[in-house]
């Protein structure tokens, strides 16, 4: 079973996310700010992440600096979500950040996604 860290502190989206993965058979932890998603990605290692852009206490593009500068996440892909209209950040010099996607998202698409990020993760991985 694959693991995903919903990093989202919209209760709405970050729902619908979880029952859709959860459905599919994802295991899914959930945080609503960016410094415990970084303590729970060093903690627990999921699969992938996914972050909103504006989250409190430790932003989405800083979090994805120091997952992508941290020797235990550095290889955990992750999707960055930002509003519409709020323009799509910078990710070249991060390599673990692996999408930027607009909401509204469709948990389905999402979960398609996700499938793809991680079965390229274990290709990669040589598993």
């Amino acid at each position: 079973m694959s693991t995903v860290l919903l990093a989202i502190d919209e209760t709405h989206l970050a729902s619908r996310l979880t029952n859709t993965l959860k459905d599919a058979g994802w295991a899914v932890v959930c945080v609503g700010n960016g410094y415990e998603a970084y303590r729970t990605a060093r903690s627990i290692r999921p699969d992938l992440i996914v972050a909103d852009y504006r989250l409190a206490q430790l932003g989405g593009l800083e979090l994805c600096t120091k997952l992508h500068n941290d020797r235990v996440t550095c290889d955990t892909p992750v999707v960055l979500l930002t509003a519409r209209g709020f323009g799509t950040p910078s990710t070249s010099h991060l390599s673990n950040v692996k999408r930027v996607l607009t909401k509204p998202i469709s948990p389905h698409a999402m979960l398609s996604l996700a499938r793809t990020l991680v079965q390229n993760r274990l290709i990669g991985a040589g598993v």
